[in-house]
């Protein structure tokens, strides 16, 4: 949905514990080249394991052949390292789409050319510096954990609400999964059986209602004359009726989820990024406003919905943040 509205954060970085594998002595470790892969940019690092970007490049992503997009990524990492002041030893891929983490393989990615490709495997031959693939909903989560609004919190969620809804969910430090390894489908709960088909071909879907292209098309339906994600935010705070009512009931639905979660696994702070987040109160207010509603006396939600703290132009920090789980779970301090 792009950059909306209110650019302000009113919430302070958390002061907590260091998060396992974030230490000093991590960051005294080699370098890593961190990739955020998209359908039509990617974005690539030189980062310390503490997150500090050396170096970054963003380019357009290769076409839909396979050997021009490995390729394309074997000459980012390849132009990372021969800059590098120090030793690259590690290669970090937040990629979307659904994977196999365990063995670097992508099962399918949206608008990319894998299909159950050894994406790891594949660069680590061409590079030389091992390499691994991690969900980018996944990475984010983890990023917010290691440098973002969760820092230092053992127990929270992500969402992340933009084009799509996706996040993760952190308990006792470790990100879960399922017993295929898949990533959570926060944006597939289903909280409207009766509303619009989402692209998943499921109905009623949190992302179908409350991610940027569906706040829009809500808009619209209820007579907006905005004719797009930064227009209908502009009209929201404005105070048009019709777009206000959009943002309220997208902060409905999310509520909905989030009570939901919390009743589930009680974490201690939910996390919300990407550029729907950024509207600001014309959402969290009405999503606190319905989480207090929903929720029992005893579950002070409001309080603990926090904005990201990691700048849009940060995405590679995902990526990062994949690597510090992955040193973690070698080094047998987390079980994912």
């Amino acid at each position: 949905m792009g950059e909306l509205g209110d650019p302000s954060n009113p919430n302070p970085p958390a002061k907590h514990l260091t998060p396992i594998g974030a230490g000093e002595e991590a960051h005294g470790r080699g370098l890593v080249v961190a990739i955020d892969v998209g359908g039509s940019k990617i974005a690539a690092a030189l980062a310390t394991r503490g997150g500090e970007a050396l170096g970054v490049r963003r380019v357009r992503t290769a076409g839909e052949d396979l050997d021009e997009l490995m390729a394309q990524l074997a000459d980012l990492v390849e132009g990372m390292v021969a800059r590098a002041p120090r030793e690259v030893d590690a290669v970090s891929l937040a990629i979307p789409g659904s994977l196999d983490p365990d063995n670097g393989t992508v099962v399918a990615a949206a608008n990319l050319p894998w299909r159950n490709t050894p994406v790891a495997e594949i660069l680590t031959r061409r590079t030389g510096i091992p390499t691994i693939v991690g969900g980018d909903g996944e990475g984010a989560t983890l990023a917010e954990g290691y440098f973002g609004a969760a820092k230092g919190q053992r127990n929270y969620v992500c969402l992340v609400v933009g084009t799509g809804v996706g996040g993760g969910i952190v308990i006792d430090g470790a990100v879960q999964r399922g017993a295929g390894r898949r990533n959570p489908e926060i944006g597939h709960m289903i909280v409207a059986p009766q509303g619009p088909q989402c692209r998943c071909g499921g109905r009623g879907c949190l992302e179908a209602v409350a991610a940027g292209p569906a706040i829009v098309a809500r808009a619209r339906q209820l007579g907006s004359l905005a004719g797009d994600g930064a227009g209908v935010c502009a009209a929201a705070q404005g105070g048009e009726a019709a777009a206000t009512r959009a943002f309220t009931e997208a902060g409905g639905y999310l509520a909905m989820v989030l009570v939901s979660l919390w009743r589930l696994f009680e974490p201690s702070v939910f996390v919300l990024g990407g550029g729907v987040a950024t509207a600001g109160e014309i959402l969290l207010g009405p999503l606190r406003t319905r989480m207090a509603a929903l929720a029992a006396p005893r579950m002070p939600l409001g309080d603990a919905v926090r904005r990201s703290l990691l700048p849009a132009e940060a995405s590679y920090l995902a990526a990062v943040a994949l690597q510090l789980q992955e040193d973690a779970r070698t080094a047998g301090r987390v079980t994912t």
